[in-house]
């Protein structure tokens, strides 16, 4: 199973609070799913998604004096030690402070903050290198750009196919693959 990058999504509610109060309060909510994804022959599905019910969230609060940038960040960094998740949270804060239907004062926000895992499921190839051709109504994909191959010009973009289990890419894109990998990008054979 192979990960793909971490998708960061913060959606946040606000209203006002009593001018009394002071401070704003900023309740933070963290969830994490799995978007899941299986690669067979070159071809990637959608399994779904699901949430991790294993990662534990204490919904921590903020009171905040100021919706400055800087003071929002130090207050977040403080509570989660984590440079990049505490920008995102920042930025949700400072973004959602700034709303122009929201009278001065101290606010109430709760924050969702949605992490979104992807999992590559990569299904070992078939006994036999696959020796069909494709159909006009089955085009040639390279599976690292994502790009057709038959439209590829061959002198700019010419075609490679790997020897031991006859999987085929944009050269270009299988010599930046081959440069982190050692192993064919669909069946993970050696090359």
């Amino acid at each position: 199973m192979e990960y793909g990058p971490v998708k960061i999504d913060v959606t946040a509610s606000t209203m006002t609070q009593n001018p009394s109060v002071g401070f704003s309060h900023v309740f933070v909510s963290l969830s994490r799913f799995f978007e899941q994804f299986i690669v067979d022959d070159g071809r990637v599905s959608s399994q779904g998604s699901y949430l991790d019910s294993t990662f534990r969230d204490s919904v921590p609060c903020l009171k905040l004096h100021s919706f400055s940038p800087d003071y929002v960040y130090q207050h977040v960094y403080d509570e989660f030690h984590d440079h990049v998740l505490s920008r995102h949270i920042t930025d949700g804060i400072v973004d959602q402070s700034q709303r122009k239907d929201l009278p001065q004062g101290p606010l109430f926000m709760i924050l969702l903050v949605k992490f979104t895992h992807r999992e590559y499921i990569v299904l070992p190839p078939s006994s036999a290198p696959s020796t069909t051709t494709t159909t006009d109504s089955e085009p040639e994909i390279c599976s690292i750009c994502l790009e057709n191959m038959s439209d590829s010009e061959p002198e700019s973009s010419p075609i490679l196919q790997l020897p031991h289990c006859a999987h085929e890419f944009h050269e270009d894109c299988f010599i930046k693959w081959s440069l982190r990998h050692s192993s064919c990008p669909l069946c993970r054979r050696p090359v």
